[in-house]
Protein backbone atom coordinates (compact mmCIF):
# COMPACT_ATOMS: atom_id res chain seq x y z
CA UNK A 1 0.00 0.00 0.00
CA UNK A 2 2.73 2.49 0.97
CA UNK A 3 4.78 1.89 -2.20
CA UNK A 4 1.64 2.06 -4.35
CA UNK A 5 0.66 5.39 -2.76
CA UNK A 6 4.20 6.70 -3.21
CA UNK A 7 4.13 5.81 -6.91
CA UNK A 8 0.81 7.63 -7.40
CA UNK A 9 2.05 10.72 -5.56
CA UNK A 10 5.22 10.98 -7.64
CA UNK A 11 3.07 11.36 -10.76
CA UNK A 12 1.17 14.44 -9.54
CA UNK A 13 3.21 16.32 -6.92
CA UNK A 14 5.48 19.27 -7.71
CA UNK A 15 9.19 18.90 -8.44
CA UNK A 16 10.21 20.32 -5.06
CA UNK A 17 7.80 17.92 -3.31
CA UNK A 18 9.29 15.05 -5.31
CA UNK A 19 12.75 15.96 -4.04
CA UNK A 20 11.58 16.15 -0.40
CA UNK A 21 9.61 12.92 -0.62
CA UNK A 22 12.43 11.05 -2.35
CA UNK A 23 15.00 12.21 0.20
CA UNK A 24 12.77 11.17 3.12
CA UNK A 25 11.94 7.81 1.49
CA UNK A 26 15.65 7.10 0.92
CA UNK A 27 16.48 8.16 4.48
CA UNK A 28 13.86 5.74 5.83
CA UNK A 29 15.28 2.93 3.69
CA UNK A 30 18.87 3.66 4.76
CA UNK A 31 17.92 3.85 8.46
CA UNK A 32 16.01 0.57 8.20
CA UNK A 33 19.03 -1.04 6.58
CA UNK A 34 21.34 0.40 9.26
CA UNK A 35 19.11 -1.01 12.01
CA UNK A 36 19.04 -4.41 10.30
CA UNK A 37 22.85 -4.43 10.03
CA UNK A 38 23.33 -3.14 13.56
CA UNK A 39 20.18 -3.33 15.75
CA UNK A 40 21.23 -0.65 18.22
CA UNK A 41 18.92 1.68 20.14
CA UNK A 42 20.17 4.70 18.24
CA UNK A 43 19.57 3.08 14.85
CA UNK A 44 16.08 1.97 15.92
CA UNK A 45 15.25 5.51 17.03
CA UNK A 46 16.52 7.05 13.78
CA UNK A 47 14.47 4.55 11.78
CA UNK A 48 11.29 5.26 13.74
CA UNK A 49 11.68 9.02 13.37
CA UNK A 50 12.29 8.77 9.62
CA UNK A 51 9.42 6.30 9.14
CA UNK A 52 6.98 8.50 11.06
CA UNK A 53 8.02 11.58 9.11
CA UNK A 54 7.60 9.73 5.80
CA UNK A 55 4.15 8.45 6.75
CA UNK A 56 2.99 11.92 7.80
CA UNK A 57 4.34 13.47 4.58
CA UNK A 58 2.67 10.91 2.32
CA UNK A 59 -0.59 11.18 4.27
CA UNK A 60 -0.53 14.95 3.96
CA UNK A 61 0.18 14.83 0.23
CA UNK A 62 -2.50 12.19 -0.34
CA UNK A 63 -5.04 14.49 1.28
CA UNK A 64 -3.78 17.49 -0.73
CA UNK A 65 -3.98 15.67 -4.06
CA UNK A 66 -6.91 13.40 -3.10
CA UNK A 67 -4.98 10.22 -3.79
CA UNK A 68 -5.42 6.93 -1.96
CA UNK A 69 -8.58 8.08 -0.15
CA UNK A 70 -11.39 5.63 -0.98
CA UNK A 71 -14.92 6.93 -1.35
CA UNK A 72 -17.55 5.99 1.20
CA UNK A 73 -18.87 3.29 -1.10
CA UNK A 74 -15.44 1.66 -1.53
CA UNK A 75 -13.76 -0.78 0.82
CA UNK A 76 -12.49 0.38 4.18
CA UNK A 77 -9.11 2.05 4.59
CA UNK A 78 -6.50 -0.73 4.98
CA UNK A 79 -4.28 1.68 6.96
CA UNK A 80 -6.74 1.78 9.84
CA UNK A 81 -7.14 -0.48 12.86
CA UNK A 82 -10.41 -2.07 13.85
CA UNK A 83 -9.90 -2.12 17.63
CA UNK A 84 -7.75 -0.70 20.41
CA UNK A 85 -6.16 -4.12 20.80
CA UNK A 86 -5.04 -4.02 17.16
CA UNK A 87 -3.49 -0.61 17.73
CA UNK A 88 -1.65 -1.73 20.86
CA UNK A 89 -0.28 -4.83 19.15
CA UNK A 90 0.95 -2.75 16.22
CA UNK A 91 2.68 -0.30 18.57
CA UNK A 92 4.39 -3.12 20.44
CA UNK A 93 5.58 -4.72 17.21
CA UNK A 94 6.94 -1.45 15.83
CA UNK A 95 9.31 -0.35 18.54
CA UNK A 96 7.02 1.47 20.99
CA UNK A 97 7.11 0.73 24.71
CA UNK A 98 3.72 0.87 26.40
CA UNK A 99 1.80 -1.67 28.42
CA UNK A 100 -1.67 -2.73 27.42
CA UNK A 101 -3.37 -1.29 30.48
CA UNK A 102 -1.50 2.01 30.13
CA UNK A 103 -2.52 2.21 26.46
CA UNK A 104 -6.17 1.58 27.32
CA UNK A 105 -5.95 4.29 29.98
CA UNK A 106 -4.64 6.71 27.34
CA UNK A 107 -7.62 5.88 25.13
CA UNK A 108 -9.96 6.44 28.09
CA UNK A 109 -8.40 9.84 28.75
CA UNK A 110 -8.81 10.73 25.09
CA UNK A 111 -5.24 10.72 23.82
CA UNK A 112 -6.40 8.41 21.02
CA UNK A 113 -9.96 8.29 19.72
CA UNK A 114 -11.48 6.35 16.82
CA UNK A 115 -12.63 8.11 13.67
CA UNK A 116 -16.04 9.66 14.32
CA UNK A 117 -17.45 8.33 11.02
CA UNK A 118 -15.88 4.90 10.49
CA UNK A 119 -15.22 4.01 14.13
CA UNK A 120 -11.74 2.77 13.18
CA UNK A 121 -8.32 4.05 14.27
CA UNK A 122 -6.50 5.59 11.25
CA UNK A 123 -2.75 5.00 11.14
CA UNK A 124 -2.14 8.73 10.88
CA UNK A 125 -3.89 9.28 14.22
CA UNK A 126 -2.05 6.36 15.78
CA UNK A 127 1.32 7.73 14.68
CA UNK A 128 0.48 11.17 16.02
CA UNK A 129 -0.60 9.66 19.33
CA UNK A 130 2.56 7.54 19.54
CA UNK A 131 4.81 10.49 18.75
CA UNK A 132 3.31 12.62 21.51
CA UNK A 133 2.54 10.09 24.25
CA UNK A 134 4.49 6.83 23.84
CA UNK A 135 8.16 6.17 24.49
CA UNK A 136 10.36 4.39 21.99
CA UNK A 137 11.63 1.08 23.33
CA UNK A 138 15.06 1.76 21.83
CA UNK A 139 15.69 5.07 23.60
CA UNK A 140 13.16 5.34 26.40
CA UNK A 141 12.15 8.74 24.99
CA UNK A 142 9.11 10.04 23.19
CA UNK A 143 9.73 11.00 19.59
CA UNK A 144 8.78 14.60 20.34
CA UNK A 145 11.28 14.67 23.20
CA UNK A 146 14.04 13.27 21.02
CA UNK A 147 13.24 15.59 18.12
CA UNK A 148 13.05 18.57 20.49
CA UNK A 149 16.38 17.65 22.08
CA UNK A 150 18.02 17.27 18.68
CA UNK A 151 16.54 20.59 17.56
CA UNK A 152 17.81 22.29 20.73
CA UNK A 153 21.28 20.81 20.24
CA UNK A 154 21.30 21.91 16.60
CA UNK A 155 20.27 25.43 17.66
CA UNK A 156 23.15 25.53 20.15
CA UNK A 157 25.63 24.37 17.52
CA UNK A 158 24.29 26.91 15.01
CA UNK A 159 24.60 29.68 17.61
CA UNK A 160 28.18 28.70 18.46
CA UNK A 161 29.10 28.57 14.78
CA UNK A 162 27.55 32.00 14.20
CA UNK A 163 29.52 33.41 17.15
CA UNK A 164 32.76 31.91 15.83
CA UNK A 165 32.03 33.32 12.38
CA UNK A 166 31.27 36.75 13.86
CA UNK A 167 34.50 36.78 15.88
CA UNK A 168 36.47 35.74 12.80
CA UNK A 169 34.88 38.50 10.73
CA UNK A 170 35.70 41.05 13.46
CA UNK A 171 39.31 39.86 13.60
CA UNK A 172 39.64 39.93 9.81
CA UNK A 173 38.25 43.47 9.72
CA UNK A 174 40.60 44.62 12.48
CA UNK A 175 43.53 43.02 10.65
CA UNK A 176 42.62 44.80 7.42
CA UNK A 177 42.39 48.06 9.34
CA UNK A 178 45.90 47.50 10.69
CA UNK A 179 44.85 46.99 14.30
CA UNK A 180 46.32 43.50 14.50
CA UNK A 181 49.26 41.69 13.01
CA UNK A 182 49.03 37.98 12.51
CA UNK A 183 51.03 36.00 15.03
CA UNK A 184 52.82 33.99 12.36
CA UNK A 185 53.87 37.23 10.66
CA UNK A 186 55.35 38.54 13.92
CA UNK A 187 57.14 35.28 14.61
CA UNK A 188 58.60 35.18 11.10
CA UNK A 189 59.72 38.79 11.43
CA UNK A 190 61.45 38.09 14.77
CA UNK A 191 63.17 34.98 13.44
CA UNK A 192 64.33 36.86 10.38
CA UNK A 193 65.61 39.77 12.43
CA UNK A 194 67.49 37.46 14.80
CA UNK A 195 69.15 35.62 11.93
CA UNK A 196 70.03 38.88 10.21
CA UNK A 197 71.36 40.38 13.46
CA UNK A 198 73.58 37.37 14.19
CA UNK A 199 74.93 37.35 10.64
CA UNK A 200 75.57 41.09 10.73
CA UNK A 201 77.32 40.86 14.08
CA UNK A 202 79.63 38.09 12.89
CA UNK A 203 80.42 40.08 9.80
CA UNK A 204 81.08 43.18 11.88
CA UNK A 205 83.58 41.33 14.07
CA UNK A 206 85.38 39.97 11.02
CA UNK A 207 85.74 43.29 9.22
CA UNK A 208 86.50 45.33 12.36
CA UNK A 209 89.13 43.06 13.91
CA UNK A 210 92.07 44.58 11.91
CA UNK A 211 91.01 48.06 12.96
CA UNK A 212 90.79 47.01 16.60
CA UNK A 213 94.27 45.46 16.49
CA UNK A 214 95.70 48.62 14.95
CA UNK A 215 93.83 50.67 17.52
CA UNK A 216 95.42 49.11 20.60
CA UNK A 217 98.75 48.06 19.03
CA UNK A 218 98.80 45.07 21.33
CA UNK A 219 98.93 47.38 24.34
CA UNK A 220 96.98 46.05 27.37
CA UNK A 221 96.79 49.56 28.66
CA UNK A 222 94.48 50.45 25.81
CA UNK A 223 91.81 47.87 26.76
CA UNK A 224 89.30 50.63 27.45
CA UNK A 225 89.71 51.99 23.93
CA UNK A 226 89.18 48.45 22.51
CA UNK A 227 86.02 48.00 24.56
CA UNK A 228 84.73 51.37 23.43
CA UNK A 229 85.33 50.51 19.76
CA UNK A 230 83.66 47.10 20.06
CA UNK A 231 80.73 48.59 21.97
CA UNK A 232 80.21 51.19 19.28
CA UNK A 233 80.07 48.45 16.62
CA UNK A 234 77.63 46.37 18.66
CA UNK A 235 75.38 49.38 19.29
CA UNK A 236 75.34 50.08 15.57
CA UNK A 237 74.17 46.55 14.90
CA UNK A 238 71.52 46.79 17.64
CA UNK A 239 70.30 50.03 16.11
CA UNK A 240 69.99 48.29 12.75
CA UNK A 241 68.06 45.45 14.40
CA UNK A 242 65.51 47.80 16.01
CA UNK A 243 64.45 49.64 12.85
CA UNK A 244 62.31 48.28 9.98
CA UNK A 245 64.36 46.35 7.47
CA UNK A 246 64.05 44.14 4.46
CA UNK A 247 66.16 41.01 4.29
CA UNK A 248 66.37 37.57 2.73
CA UNK A 249 66.83 34.60 5.04
CA UNK A 250 67.70 31.16 3.72
CA UNK A 251 67.12 28.33 6.19
CA UNK A 252 68.90 25.11 5.28
CA UNK A 253 68.54 21.70 6.89
CA UNK A 254 71.55 20.28 8.70
CA UNK A 255 73.45 17.75 6.58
Amino acid sequence: MAEELLGKLLKVITQSEKVELTILHNATFENAKAYKDEPSKANMADWQVAKTALTEMTEGMSVKYEIGRPAASEEEDPDAFDTKLDVWRWLSENGYDIGRSAFYEHCKIGYLRPDSVSGFYPLKKVLRYARDHVRLAATGEKETTRIGRLAEKKAEVDFEQSQIKLEKEKLDLASRQGKYVKREDVELDLVGRAVAFAAGLRHQVQVSTPDWIDLVKGDQGMASELVAAMTESFEQRLSDFSRPMEFDVILEKDA
